[in-house]
């Protein structure tokens, strides 16, 4: 241990402490000495320069020299070059003959890992919110541990389904006729294709609405079906404006027949029945070419 000790010294990146009965340093690595802004430390006691609470490292040293292996995790410390968090250990410091010489000391820079697990913290409370707010959900499912994980509003898809309804295509909130056109999407997805498919959902108290769901697949190892990870949007509104606005072109056909009924005294035929936002196959492009298809009958 005393050897290992001595190798560790050498390495700048990592900061080792040996300390003497008192808590005076024996030996240093340059690490701790630029941490802490320094030229030498040796001699001192280190529990005046070390910005750890003092307490804290007080009980640290004194089991450490009672033969025990004090660990601590994610320990806030200010720098001179500013604030860092440290993973840190005290333990024994035994020579050659296995008597306790002192303490021994190391510490970790963890600081970036924080960082970065802040970042990825505030990133995913961003993004959910950001779901929640867009009416839209992020789901994967999990071939391998065959489970289904669900992020941002829940809603957009009812009540949700398991993992098996999912892979059998036999979810009850799915409007049945939509369930082939899913399983056929997700077949392709899974074989390379891309692009969205819009569909319905049975709410649980019985109202239809409409989602847009886009997929990618993600392949294991072995370039199997690893997982399917998806994003569902809520897009009923917009059906509902589409299909008022082609009631309305209906409505307008229906006058432009009545009209060219009576200028050419025909029977006027049968209105079609108006559009209804559970109507799979809306579409507003067609009813424009329709009713610019009459208008030039009518010139």
């Amino acid at each position: 241990q005393h050897t290992l000790a001595l190798l560790l010294l050498t390495f700048d990146t990592t900061a080792v402490v040996l300390l003497d009965m008192q808590g005076r340093v024996v030996a240093v690595s340059k690490s701790v000495m630029d941490s802490l802004g320094r030229q030498d430390v040796c001699g001192l006691d280190f529990g005046d320069v070390v910005p750890l609470p003092r307490d804290k490292w007080r009980d640290a040293f004194a089991r450490a020299l009672r033969g025990e292996w004090v660990r601590h995790s994610e320990e806030e410390v200010m720098l001179p070059a500013g604030r860092a968090w440290f993973d840190w250990e005290t333990r024994p410091w035994r020579g050659a003959d296995g008597e306790i010489r002192g303490v021994y000391a190391a510490g970790r820079d963890i600081t970036s890992l924080v960082a970065a697990r802040g970042e990825g913290a505030r990133t995913e409370n961003l993004l959910r919110m950001a779901l929640e707010v867009s009416g839209s959900v992020v789901w994967d499912v999990d071939y391998k541990n065959r489970t289904i994980t669900w992020h941002g509003n829940g809603k957009v898809l009812g009540v949700g389904f398991t993992f098996e309804e999912f892979d059998t295509s036999t979810t009850k909130v799915i409007h049945p006729d939509d369930r082939l056109p899913i399983r056929q999407y997700f077949l392709d997805v899974a074989g390379g294709a891309d692009g969205f498919i819009e569909h319905r959902i049975i709410q649980a108290d019985g109202e239809i609405t409409w989602v847009e769901t886009w997929a990618r697949r993600v392949l294991g190892r072995p370039g199997g079906m690893r997982k399917f990870i998806m994003l569902s949007r809520d897009i009923t509104e917009r059906k509902r404006r589409e299909a008022a606005f082609i009631a309305s072109m209906q409505r307008a056909e229906a006058a432009l027949r009545a009209k060219r009924a009576l200028f050419q005294d025909i029977t006027s035929t049968a209105p079609e029945p108006e559009a209804s936002v559970e109507q799979p196959d809306i579409s507003v492009a067609d009813m424009y070419d329709h009713l610019a298809g009459l208008m030039e009958e009518m010139d």
